[in-house]
């Protein structure tokens, strides 16, 4: 949803800066990022999984595909093309360059088995927009996979549960209740009580 919201957003055509070998415009994610005039696609997905809540404790941000892929793989958070199929939400990497290095990064938005993937971008022809690519795309190197609940929300702590206990004749009966925001617990968490 983040993503969608920067849909058309491009890089200034007025506020530049001359490199040696291109002009690079001002966007506002590598203002964020803290290089205005930085080549932006890294920069604009780690903006919006910052500004979806996602915690770099979860998901670690970056500015440099390759450096990205390199500590996504060290956390067992990478996926190479060809080896299965990403989710609406994790980050895709392209090498373009033909360096055998990734140096574009997206997001998926929509997976279809037949057809390929769907994407948003930034600094895809200097804007963020809509991508397609098909499964055997050359270009495509591989996918950083978002947690399944990468931003559980306040997490549940001893304060937060709540004890309610109940006499019969002369045992004691302890019942607890454990209220929480949803997803603060893993699938399949379980509790022990013991006296």
């Amino acid at each position: 949803a983040v993503a969608e919201s920067q849909l058309g957003y491009a890089e200034s055509s007025r506020n530049f800066q001359v490199c040696a070998t291109a002009t690079k415009g001002y966007s506002r994610y590598g203002a964020w990022y803290g290089s205005p005039y930085g080549d932006w696609c890294a920069m604009f997905v780690s903006f919006c999984l910052h500004y979806a809540g996602i915690p770099r404790e979860a998901f670690p941000y970056e500015a440099n595909c390759e450096t990205w892929v390199n500590k996504l793989t060290a956390r067992k958070m990478f996926l190479p093309a060809g080896k299965g199929l990403p989710r609406p939400g994790d980050l895709i990497f392209f090498e373009n360059n033909h360096d055998d290095s990734p140096d574009h990064v997206g997001l998926v938005t929509e997976v279809d088995k037949q057809r390929g993937v769907y994407t948003i971008e930034g600094n895809s022809d200097d804007k963020v927009a809509h991508r397609h690519y098909d499964w055997d795309d050359e270009r495509l190197v591989g996918y950083g996979l978002l947690p399944e609940n990468p931003n559980p929300g306040k997490v549940a702590s001893l304060e937060d549960m709540v004890v309610d206990k109940e006499f019969t004749g002369e045992t004691e009966t302890l019942r607890v209740r454990v209220e929480a925001p949803e997803g603060a617990f893993p699938a399949g968490t379980g509790m022990e009580v013991k006296a």
